[in-house]
């Protein structure tokens, strides 16, 4: 199998500084043009399935890639959400402590065993093709922290993902092989 795993664009919640968690979330202008410029970056990679949150920025984003995927299946799949924030949605990203648990959200072992639970899933029906991912910084750092085994601990530390970043990792021979990490080449 083989993972390509990307970030929706720019959205307004990103320019104000806000935490989106569950919420919709709405691509700027500037996330537009990054989505199109996604598209045309994996316009000559074959995929067998797009999977993308049902959230609408990653939907958005997801569409712009499909434009150049035309009979591709495009599958919505919750577990690509962002982490429930809960409480703290829509509040400002400063001062967070992000190893807590947000009041009424999700915890970093929830969003790993999410993680975790999404690779089984793929690993189960997709094996031997070729998967896009369109999820949420979050949710991807849980994937890639699952790949590499590293466990739920250093979820707080870690860096999220560029918006539209690209990572593409291949599963074919087992151990996780990542052949590009966070790589934003088509915004420049």
């Amino acid at each position: 199998m083989r993972l390509t795993i990307t970030r929706h664009g720019h959205t307004e919640g990103n320019a104000a500084g806000i935490i989106q968690g569950h919420s919709p979330g709405k691509l700027t202008d500037v996330g537009k043009e990054q989505a199109r410029r996604l598209g045309e970056r994996l316009a000559s990679e074959r995929f067998d399935v797009i999977l993308t949150s049902d959230l609408a920025r990653a939907q958005d984003t997801a569409r712009e890639v499909a434009k150049h995927h035309p009979g591709t299946p495009v599958v919505l799949d919750m577990s690509l959400r962002e982490r429930d924030f809960g409480a703290w949605e829509g509040e400002g990203k400063n001062g967070k402590d992000w190893s807590a648990v947000p009041p009424g959200g999700e915890s970093n072992p929830q969003l790993y065993a999410r993680a975790q639970a999404l690779l089984a899933k793929l690993r189960k029906d997709y094996a031997s093709k070729h998967v896009l991912l369109v999820g949420h910084s979050r949710i991807n750092v849980a994937i890639m922290a699952a790949l590499r085994k590293e466990g739920h601990e250093r979820l707080p530390a870690k860096a999220g993902y560029e918006n539209t970043s690209v990572t593409i990792v291949d599963l074919s021979a087992g151990a996780p092989r990542v052949l590009v990490e966070n790589c934003t080449l088509h915004l420049e």
